[in-house]
């Protein structure tokens, strides 16, 4: 047994819950994935993650967001904004926003 480890396989959870590989090299989008993408292209000011979760549909839009950075090889900025619940409490959320840098990659894979 060598102490080489293999490079990781990115996954996704397709639609009805399987896990589906997603070769580094193909640029064949899951439809989860292509709604995001489709989404973040399409506001330019960008998505709080709860928009995120619900463009996809599903709960854990934060790795969907993980696997279009590492992809595409996209920065996909995340700016915290501060916000004061219902109670009092001072919280913050993201939003996730496209860089110019990350709309020249897009555009030249054809994505955009």
């Amino acid at each position: 047994m060598t102490n080489q480890q293999k490079a990781p396989v990115l996954v996704a959870a397709s639609a009805e819950g399987h896990i589906e590989t997603l070769p580094n090299n193909s640029t064949r989008l899951p439809p989860r994935l292509q709604r995001l993408l489709r989404a973040l292209v399409a506001n330019p000011f960008g998505l709080s993650r709860e928009e995120c979760d619900r463009v996809t549909p599903c709960s854990n839009s934060p790795q969907y967001i993980a696997i279009l950075r590492q992809r595409f090889n996209l920065t996909i900025s995340c700016h915290r904004h501060k916000f004061v619940t219902i109670d009092g409490l001072r919280g913050a959320y993201g939003v996730y926003q496209l860089t110019a840098d990350d709309m020249t990659k897009l555009a030249a894979e054809g994505l955009v």
